[in-house]
């Protein structure tokens, strides 16, 4: 089984690309394969006052109690199963 994920992590406000990637490499959850070819993805945030920013990163696992062990990090927000969406044939 291979279990593709999209994780959000907390980062700071001037974070790059390459910091969100660093940040992530240093899970070290055993289990865990971070999608270093995947451009991380910055989240908005409407609150300028805000010193921080939510980014989404993108791996994979064979097992899902990665999942739990990752949402169990301070830095992580949330991880998802990053599922196959695919378009919808209209019906008549």
């Amino acid at each position: 089984m291979n279990i593709s994920m999209l994780v959000e992590i907390e980062c700071p406000k001037n974070a790059d690309s390459e910091m969100a990637l660093q940040m992530a490499r240093g899970f070290h959850v055993q289990g865990f394969t971070l999608d270093e070819k995947y451009e991380p993805v910055f989240m908005h945030s409407d609150d300028s006052a805000e010193c921080k920013t939510t980014v989404i990163v993108r791996g994979w696992s064979d097992t899902e109690i990665v999942i739990e062990m990752l949402q169990g990090r301070d830095e992580v927000v949330k991880v998802w199963k990053d599922t196959i969406i695919a378009p919808m044939t209209p019906s008549d």
